[in-house]
């Protein structure tokens, strides 16, 4: 028998950078899976392979104290499996619940564009951690995760994340992988019982989205630490960008929720603006050359445009009302030089089975 669990990406529709600051925003889960298999282990020894990052199996046991002690010399590409790993072990212990060896496949290979090529930007590591709780949940306490309380996991598999990613981040990559679909999510007190809430929401229909591929990777704890860093030195300076921010992403997802298409999207093509011109103060290029080309491009055919997430590079989202105008952005897009990314938007969330081996 083996276990395989699959969450899906993300890519942030509006509210970056203002979702920290307790405002809602827009997130959709993407069909590219994080995939975590766990079979019996060979011996008795853990052993973890990840091929997708040239990482072969590598053998492990458990401290006394739950922390992993590989067997051979620990390596860095594994740092942030161990330290989901060990998040995981703490709440079973917790339970207690035993825990005996396992092997684990690691799989991340639909969040590149293709072979050998970059990151995407659709939240790897988020959905790889909810995928690898969701996986270890089910073969030590079978029905607690993914196949039953998800609001349970999103809770446990926030808090890890964080912690491997040095404590930043709001958790709307991690709701995505959790829960699935199109989401309002808003961040709420750090102790709260339950960290955010989460609002399933549906498109407009005359909404319809290009993701397009800006050429080079991102990232977004370096870009969210410089942010924060500004927010301690110049207090009143971050308030004001904050307050543009937070008020277009306000009226951004109420226009979105309501169907107001045009109101959706007047707020994104401010909110594109507004990101510029954080980029100007923090002097970092949230808006980057490629992003500044890509929406030229979406403009010329009557689009609208952002990049999605903390900006720098990965991923932008193109914006349009039309089947017809999704195409000729698309091919506009390409001409200027860029990749389109083909998604489905929507995707369900993580989803956990059991399976017979071959």
């Amino acid at each position: 028998m083996k276990i395989l669990s699959e969450a899906p990406g993300k890519l942030i529709l509006l509210g970056e950078y203002a979702v920290l600051e307790g405002v809602p925003a827009l997130v959709a889960a993407v069909n590219r899976f994080a995939r975590v298999v766990l079979t019996a282990a060979p011996g008795d020894h853990f052993v973890v392979a990840a091929p997708v990052i040239d990482v072969g199996p590598q053998r492990f046991r458990l401290n006394a104290d739950g922390r992993i002690e590989f067997l051979q010399q620990p390596l860095e590409k594994l740092k942030f499996f161990g330290s989901i790993f060990e998040s995981a072990v703490r709440v079973l212990r917790a339970r207690r619940v035993p825990i005996s060896p396992v092997q684990i496949t690691l799989d991340t290979s639909e969040f590149f564009l293709r072979k050998g090529a970059a990151k995407l930007g659709l939240g790897s590591s988020a959905a790889l951690t909810v995928a690898l709780l969701a996986a270890l949940f089910e073969q030590y306490d079978p029905g607690s995760a993914a196949n039953g309380n998800r609001a349970e996991l999103f809770r446990t598999a926030l808090f890890a994340h964080r912690e491997a990613q040095g404590n930043v981040g709001s958790g709307v990559d991690v709701a995505a992988c959790v829960f699935g679909g199109v989401l309002q999510y808003t961040l709420r007190e750090e102790n709260a019982r339950q960290p955010a809430e989460v609002v399933p929401l549906t498109f407009p229909e005359d909404v319809l989205v290009l993701p397009v591929w800006s050429g080079k990777p991102s990232s977004t704890s370096a870009l969210v630490n410089q942010f924060f860093a500004y927010k301690k030195e110049n207090g009143n300076g971050y308030r004001k960008l904050l307050e543009r921010l937070t008020g277009l992403t306000t009226s951004g997802v109420a226009a979105f929720r309501e169907g107001n298409v045009s109101g959706f999207f007047s707020a994104v093509e401010n909110y594109y603006r507004a990101m510029l011109d954080v980029g100007r103060v923090l002097e970092t290029p949230i808006i980057s050359p490629e992003h500044q080309s890509i929406a030229a491009a979406v403009r010329r055919r009557g689009g609208v445009y952002k990049p999605s997430g903390a900006g720098g590079g990965d991923l932008g989202i193109a914006f349009v009302q039309s089947a017809r105008q999704l195409t000729q952005t698309a091919s506009e897009v390409q001409k200027a030089g860029f990749d389109v990314v083909h998604l489905e938007l929507g995707a369900p969330g993580v989803r956990v089975r059991r399976m017979q081996e071959a």
